[in-house]
This record gives C-alpha cells, sequence and structure tokens, in this order.
C-alpha cells in the first residue's frame, strides 16, 4: 500500500506518541477495524485501530486517490482495544 505523510509530522508524533510514522509499513490490514470517521478541514479523516507487531494502534488517515495519508498514529487506548477485541470476536 502507498503511504504518505509529512517527515515532519512523523517527527513531531515520534516524540509526543514515542512512533514515527514510518511504522505504519508493519500495520495489519488484515486485522485492522474503523472505529470513526470525521470531516476536518473538508477533508475526511479515519481513526483505524489495528495490530503493529504485538500491540495495537490507533491510525488517524485520510486517503488521497489511492495513497493513505498518515496524520497521527499512537497506540490505542483501552476503550479502543475493547472496540477492537468486540470487532473481531462478533465480526
Amino acid at each position: 500500500m502507498d503511504t504518505q505523510w509529512d517527515p515532519r509530522k512523523s517527527d513531531s508524533n515520534r516524540r509526543k506518541h514515542g512512533i514515527a510514522f514510518d511504522a505504519v509499513s508493519d500495520f495489519d490490514w488484515d486485522f485492522a477495524a474503523l472505529a470513526g470517521s470525521q470531516i476536518v478541514d473538508g477533508e475526511e479523516r479515519e481513526l483505524i485501530l489495528g495490530p503493529i507487531g504485538n500491540h495495537l494502534f490507533a491510525l488517524v488517515a485520510t486517503w488521497r486517490g489511492e495513497a493513505c495519508r498518515v496524520i497521527s498514529l499512537r497506540r490505542a487506548t483501552n476503550r479502543e482495544i475493547a472496540l477492537w477485541r468486540k470487532e473481531f470476536e462478533d465480526g
């Protein structure tokens, strides 16, 4: 999958959340769940929960054509983990 991001935003995200955007290359899309979406500045942004390695992450992204534009990446909260588990237990 083609992924894109702003390198400065990735550095800022790494400092804030401990993970840079290049880690999204290991995001397991087979076990990803859409947790919500919203319009920000006229652009639809999706909150997608999915694993990277042994941890669950919350990815905020927008789609530009076929490319996934990363906006934020962080460890999932306990509430998000419960939501993700429910999706895969019920789904």
